[in-house]
Protein backbone atom coordinates (compact mmCIF):
# COMPACT_ATOMS: atom_id res chain seq x y z
CA UNK A 1 0.00 0.00 0.00
CA UNK A 2 1.54 3.51 -0.69
CA UNK A 3 0.09 6.61 1.23
CA UNK A 4 -2.02 9.17 -0.16
CA UNK A 5 -0.92 12.95 0.19
CA UNK A 6 -3.42 15.11 0.15
CA UNK A 7 -2.45 18.85 -1.13
CA UNK A 8 -4.73 21.06 1.14
CA UNK A 9 -4.88 24.61 -0.25
CA UNK A 10 -6.05 27.77 1.78
CA UNK A 11 -8.00 30.44 0.46
CA UNK A 12 -6.35 34.01 0.86
CA UNK A 13 -8.99 37.05 2.34
CA UNK A 14 -7.24 40.27 1.03
CA UNK A 15 -3.96 39.10 0.94
CA UNK A 16 -4.14 37.09 4.44
CA UNK A 17 -4.31 33.23 4.54
CA UNK A 18 -7.53 32.09 5.98
CA UNK A 19 -7.94 29.51 9.02
CA UNK A 20 -10.49 27.91 11.20
CA UNK A 21 -9.62 26.93 14.75
CA UNK A 22 -10.28 22.82 15.53
CA UNK A 23 -13.79 22.79 17.19
CA UNK A 24 -14.49 26.25 16.82
CA UNK A 25 -16.85 28.24 14.10
CA UNK A 26 -14.79 31.59 14.35
CA UNK A 27 -12.63 31.69 11.28
CA UNK A 28 -9.48 33.33 11.54
CA UNK A 29 -6.40 35.27 10.01
CA UNK A 30 -3.07 34.32 10.16
CA UNK A 31 -0.34 36.66 10.89
CA UNK A 32 1.18 37.84 7.66
CA UNK A 33 4.21 36.34 6.34
CA UNK A 34 3.35 32.88 8.34
CA UNK A 35 3.99 29.73 5.91
CA UNK A 36 0.70 27.41 5.62
CA UNK A 37 1.91 23.69 5.70
CA UNK A 38 -0.18 21.34 3.20
CA UNK A 39 -1.28 19.37 6.28
CA UNK A 40 -5.14 18.97 7.20
CA UNK A 41 -4.27 20.34 10.72
CA UNK A 42 -1.50 22.76 11.57
CA UNK A 43 -0.55 25.09 14.51
CA UNK A 44 -0.03 28.79 13.30
CA UNK A 45 0.25 32.05 14.92
CA UNK A 46 -3.23 34.04 14.19
CA UNK A 47 -3.84 37.68 14.34
CA UNK A 48 -5.91 37.45 18.34
CA UNK A 49 -3.07 34.89 19.29
CA UNK A 50 0.26 35.81 17.58
CA UNK A 51 2.56 33.87 19.66
CA UNK A 52 3.79 30.99 18.03
CA UNK A 53 4.42 28.89 21.57
CA UNK A 54 0.57 29.39 22.11
CA UNK A 55 -0.96 29.79 19.15
CA UNK A 56 -4.20 27.19 17.77
CA UNK A 57 -4.74 24.26 15.90
CA UNK A 58 -6.15 25.24 12.78
CA UNK A 59 -7.80 23.84 9.69
CA UNK A 60 -7.23 25.36 6.50
CA UNK A 61 -10.71 26.65 5.41
CA UNK A 62 -12.30 26.33 1.37
CA UNK A 63 -15.84 27.44 2.21
CA UNK A 64 -16.43 31.86 1.66
CA UNK A 65 -15.38 34.05 3.83
CA UNK A 66 -17.60 37.07 5.15
CA UNK A 67 -16.94 39.33 7.96
CA UNK A 68 -19.95 38.03 10.33
CA UNK A 69 -17.82 34.45 10.39
CA UNK A 70 -14.19 36.34 11.24
CA UNK A 71 -13.20 35.99 14.94
CA UNK A 72 -13.56 39.58 15.95
CA UNK A 73 -10.15 40.08 17.49
CA UNK A 74 -8.33 39.06 14.70
CA UNK A 75 -10.57 41.72 12.57
CA UNK A 76 -9.71 44.42 15.04
CA UNK A 77 -6.23 43.47 14.63
CA UNK A 78 -6.41 43.29 10.81
CA UNK A 79 -7.68 47.11 10.69
CA UNK A 80 -5.55 48.57 13.57
CA UNK A 81 -8.51 48.92 16.13
CA UNK A 82 -7.74 48.74 19.80
CA UNK A 83 -8.93 46.40 22.18
CA UNK A 84 -12.24 47.44 23.95
CA UNK A 85 -11.80 48.47 27.31
CA UNK A 86 -14.22 47.05 30.01
CA UNK A 87 -16.37 49.22 31.21
CA UNK A 88 -15.39 49.62 35.11
CA UNK A 89 -17.90 47.65 37.74
CA UNK A 90 -20.53 50.76 38.92
CA UNK A 91 -19.64 51.69 42.21
CA UNK A 92 -23.22 51.22 44.01
CA UNK A 93 -22.76 50.88 47.87
CA UNK A 94 -23.84 47.40 48.71
CA UNK A 95 -27.15 47.65 50.65
CA UNK A 96 -27.75 44.57 53.43
CA UNK A 97 -31.07 43.54 54.04
CA UNK A 98 -32.08 44.48 57.17
CA UNK A 99 -33.32 41.64 59.56
CA UNK A 100 -37.12 41.39 60.19
CA UNK A 101 -39.31 40.10 62.73
CA UNK A 102 -38.32 36.60 62.68
CA UNK A 103 -41.31 34.06 62.10
CA UNK A 104 -40.26 30.57 61.63
CA UNK A 105 -38.88 30.18 65.00
CA UNK A 106 -40.98 28.21 67.06
CA UNK A 107 -41.54 28.38 70.73
CA UNK A 108 -40.29 24.96 72.53
CA UNK A 109 -42.53 23.28 75.22
CA UNK A 110 -41.42 21.43 78.10
CA UNK A 111 -41.00 17.53 77.17
CA UNK A 112 -42.99 15.52 79.51
CA UNK A 113 -41.26 12.79 81.27
CA UNK A 114 -42.08 9.45 79.64
CA UNK A 115 -45.13 7.23 81.06
CA UNK A 116 -44.50 3.93 81.69
CA UNK A 117 -42.05 1.99 83.61
CA UNK A 118 -38.78 2.04 81.65
CA UNK A 119 -36.23 1.73 83.70
CA UNK A 120 -32.92 3.32 82.01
Amino acid sequence: MTALAVKVTTPLWGGRVIVRAAGRMALHVAVRGVKVPSMAMFTVPVECCPDAESAPGVRSWLGPVAEDQMCPACLRALRGQPEPVPEPAAQVPETLPQPGPDRTVRPLWAVPPPLGGCAA
